[in-house]
């Protein structure tokens, strides 16, 4: 039953990840949509927690949209898709097993951490 083993361990605040301080913060955003994408395809179809972690993409994403073009940013739909597109392919070239990864429970961290920081509605509900 690996779908409830994801979304256990995506639901899960772990240690703080360590990002590159000089990375814009819709970047991180856009990576924290990336990486909840990416859980979402482990799940089985139907799985109604895949249509929730779907949900909580798409806050990520527009939140990081919106941040992106508070910093300026004048492309900031293509960047921030960019970003979480790249985060996606890495993670999901991973595959389901990362989940129980250290790195997983960093990013899962600090992306919570990230959105609790921000006032998004991050919980899997």
């Amino acid at each position: 039953m690996r779908p409830s083993v994801l979304v256990a361990a995506a639901a899960l605040g772990f240690s703080a990840h360590s990002a590159d301080a000089s990375q814009p913060i819709s970047q991180s955003m856009a990576e924290c949509a990336g990486l909840v994408l990416a859980m979402s395809g482990f799940m089985d179809a139907g799985d109604p927690r895949a249509d929730q972690m779907l949900r909580l993409a798409g806050v990520w994403t527009e939140a990081a949209i919106a941040q992106a073009e508070a910093e300026g940013h004048r492309d900031a739909v293509p960047r921030i898709a960019a970003f979480k597109k790249a985060k996606y392919d890495e993670w999901t070239d991973r595959g389901p097993m990362s989940v129980f990864s250290s790195d997983f429970k960093d990013w899962a961290g600090y992306c919570r951490a990230l959105g609790k920081s921000r006032g998004l509605d991050i919980d899997l509900s």
